[in-house]
């Protein structure tokens, strides 16, 4: 995940069910970058987080959706 409001990118990595938490991230638009061995890796721009939520982004890598919290 990339964003003008952050001085690194972040990087998370599934746990065994597929699912990953990127915590305290400050409120902004992001570019979330997904990228799974095998697969071509997916870009999606524009991503918004508010301050004080939970944003529940869905990814798709072939046969199988993950539901990925972001917040």
């Amino acid at each position: 995940m990339v964003s003008s409001l952050l001085t690194r990118p972040e990087v998370a990595i599934t746990d065994g069910v597929g699912d990953y938490r990127l915590a305290s991230l400050p409120a902004g638009a992001y570019t979330v970058m997904v990228g799974i061995s095998g697969f071509q890796t997916n870009h999606h721009e524009g991503v918004v987080l508010r301050s004080g939520s939970v944003r529940v982004f869905n990814v798709s890598s072939g046969s199988e959706t993950h539901r990925t919290p972001l917040k």
